[in-house]
């Protein structure tokens, strides 16, 4: 939606629930992509544990 057609005295309302909407939006993505991190930092740190763990069993 262009800035111009949210000048429009009609349009505005709808303008900002069209923003508020993608604003939500991309929060939403950015949580996801925050979790994926977390699950990849979690995962290495449970397989460096397990291999610290290895190492001392075959010592």
């Amino acid at each position: 939606m262009q800035e111009r057609e949210c000048m429009r005295i009609w349009d505005v309302q709808l303008c900002l629930k069209l923003k508020m909407k993608n604003q939500l939006q991309t929060n939403q993505d950015q949580l996801v992509v925050q979790q994926a991190s977390y699950t990849r930092i979690l995962m290495c740190f449970i397989i460096l544990i397990a291999i610290d763990e290895f190492v001392k069993v075959c010592d």
